[in-house]
């Protein structure tokens, strides 16, 4: 029985390696399946990964990044290493960063593109943690930029090639530490908005998260394996995290991350009338 998010993943994958557990679209609108085979060798490079650029484990590590198919190993490669992830979207002002980034002491934080890269370097002086930053899709990213000195910076794809490396010289290391977590440890710190005051960090164990999803197994709703599932929840609230990503996980479902959605009303209207012409999805 597992314990941890990345545990559950695991066994999935051993016991039905040739599963799909995601798809997500390619540059040509077709989608295109991830196995829970492939996805947990990626996962645990990406760990590892983060293991040879000196993270340790039950850090605070910044993932700033909308729903799209990495975010999913970045972050259950975060929760691998016992460490948490600490996650924002793309509409983080620079203000919010620099608050939540500092108070974390996040030594290492993931980001998505340019933007968000650059966004992070305006606010560096105040995260005085910040030692790496990861960039999903380095497009366009200027590596020479004198605001990265004293800054580690690297690739997604650095990153994997890092642990693929730190996997073959440590043989089993990542899954020793992964297979060593426990049900109380913190999974990840989801921030409030700050409505009514400063953002407040909100800590989510894995039985937190557990325990969501058991409670929907007994709602009566017919989750099959291989029953499709649309994401369009972000993945920085907590029903993001636990009804939008770990509910269809736990259930066996194919998860179908869409890239978050910022505006209601037209493109809402567009969502439904489009959703059952792309994909055949149960919920």
């Amino acid at each position: 029985m597992y314990k941890t998010l990345p545990q559950m993943i695991y066994k999935k994958s051993q016991d039905f390696p040739e599963l799909n557990i995601q798809f997500s679209k390619n540059a040509e609108g077709t989608f295109l399946p991830v196995t829970y085979k492939d996805f947990v060798n990626t996962m645990l490079d990406f760990s590892s990964g983060l293991l040879a650029i000196g993270e340790k484990e039950y850090s605070n590590i910044g993932l700033i990044c909308d729903n799209r198919k990495e975010w999913l190993v970045c972050s259950m490669g975060i929760m691998a290493t016992k460490s948490r992830d600490i996650p924002r979207g793309s509409e983080a002002t620079i203000k919010d960063l620099s608050y939540i980034l500092s108070f974390a002491e996040c030594k290492t934080v993931v980001t998505e593109n340019k933007i968000l890269f650059n966004r992070i370097l305006e606010c560096k002086e105040g995260i005085p943690t910040l030692q790496n930053i990861i960039i999903i899709n380095p497009s366009d990213v200027d590596f020479n930029n004198p605001a990265t000195t004293g800054l580690n910076i690297f690739s997604y794809d650095e990153i994997l090639a890092k642990g693929k490396d730190f996997r073959q010289n440590n043989p089993n290391k990542i899954e020793e530490i992964m297979l060593s977590g426990e049900e109380e440890d913190s999974a990840t710190i989801i921030f409030t908005s700050g409505t009514t005051g400063k953002s407040k960090g909100v800590v989510l164990s894995n039985d937190n998260l557990n325990a969501a999803s058991a409670q929907c197994e007994t709602c009566g709703y017919d989750f099959q394996r291989q029953h499709s599932w649309l994401n369009i929840m972000p993945p920085f609230i907590v029903y993001g995290v636990g009804n939008g990503l770990h509910l269809p996980l736990a259930m066996y479902c194919q998860q179908q991350p869409l890239h978050y959605i910022k505006h209601r009303g037209r493109k809402w209207n567009l969502l439904h009338s489009a959703l059952y012409l792309n994909c055949d999805c149960r919920r």
